[in-house]
C-alpha cells in the first residue's frame, strides 16, 4: 500500500483496497483515544471509492456533537501524530494533517453532526458509490487536472469543485 504525498503536489494512484484497512487503523486509534467524544468516523474522499484514482492521502472525518466542545480534543489528536491547522480556510471544522510535508498521509476534519460540510462529504461519497458512470466521469476529470496541475494542488482542488457542486445539487 502506498500512502503519502508531498504537500502541495498532485499525483494520482490507482485505487488500493488497502486504503480501507489504513482508514480502519486510523479510526481505531481515534476511537481508543477520544471515543467518548465521537458520534462516528467517516472515510471520505477518493480513497473511499473503489475504482477511483486518488491522491494517496486518507480523508478522515470525525463527527462530534458540538464543535466548540471538540476544541479540547486538539492535544489528544495531536498526540497521535496529527498536526493541527488552526488557520483552515473552511468554517465549521477543525482540520489536521498527518505525516511530514514530504509525505502527507492523512487529512482529518472534525465536524459537527448535521453540519453542511459533513453533508457534503457524505453525500458526494454516496453519489459516487451509487453510480459507476459518475466515478468514470470524475476519474477522467481528476486525471486531466492532475496532468495540468502536478505542482499546484490548490488549483487542482478548485477545478474539481464545480463538478462536486453539480453532483451535490443534482
Amino acid at each position: 500500500m502506498t500512502l503519502g504525498l508531498r504537500r502541495g503536489t498532485v499525483e494520482l494512484h490507482p485505487h488500493d483496497p488497502a486504503w480501507l484497512e489504513a482508514f480502519s487503523i486510523a479510526a481505531r486509534e481515534l476511537r481508543s483515544l477520544i471515543g467518548d467524544e465521537i458520534e462516528r468516523i467517516e472515510h471520505v474522499g477518493s480513497t473511499a471509492i473503489p475504482g477511483l484514482p486518488a491522491k494517496p492521502i486518507l480523508d478522515v472525518v470525525v463527527v462530534v456533537t458540538e464543535l466548540e466542545r471538540a476544541k479540547k480534543l486538539v492535544p489528544k489528536i495531536q498526540s497521535l501524530g496529527y498536526e493541527f491547522k488552526p488557520d483552515d480556510p473552511l468554517d465549521g471544522r477543525l482540520f489536521f494533517v498527518r505525516g511530514p510535508e514530504e509525505s502527507r498521509t492523512h487529512h482529518l476534519a472534525v465536524v459537527e453532526a448535521g453540519s453542511e460540510s459533513l453533508g457534503e462529504y457524505v453525500n458526494f461519497r454516496a453519489a459516487l458509490l451509487a453510480d459507476p458512470e459518475l466515478v468514470k466521469e470524475y476519474a477522467e476529470l481528476k486525471r486531466d487536472l492532475a496532468e495540468q496541475y502536478t505542482d499546484d494542488r490548490e488549483t487542482y482542488t478548485e477545478r474539481k469543485a464545480e463538478f462536486i457542486q453539480s453532483v451535490l445539487e443534482s
